[in-house]
């Protein structure tokens, strides 16, 4: 039995559905199966929540907090 070392992807988005779409479809795609998809997305919009929640992908969204950039 061959051990794969499990490979992470972490993929920053900011309003991109229909680019993160593609992307989920082609990382499901892949034959190599120990693999995970980390998607951050600090301002997620309900079209990217709809897409995310039709591949069953297990996501954690934290809501938006304007000025949290801002650190004095």
């Amino acid at each position: 039995m061959k051990n794969n070392p499990l490979i992470s992807v972490c993929v920053p988005t900011y309003k991109r559905p229909r680019t993160l779409e593609q992307l989920i479809i082609s990382f499901i795609a892949q034959p190599y199966e120990a693999a995970e998809l980390f998607i951050v997305d600090d301002a997620p919009i309900p079209e990217t929540q709809t897409m995310i929640a039709k591949y069953k992908i297990l996501c954690h969204c934290e809501p938006f907090e304007e000025g949290c950039g801002n650190l004095t």
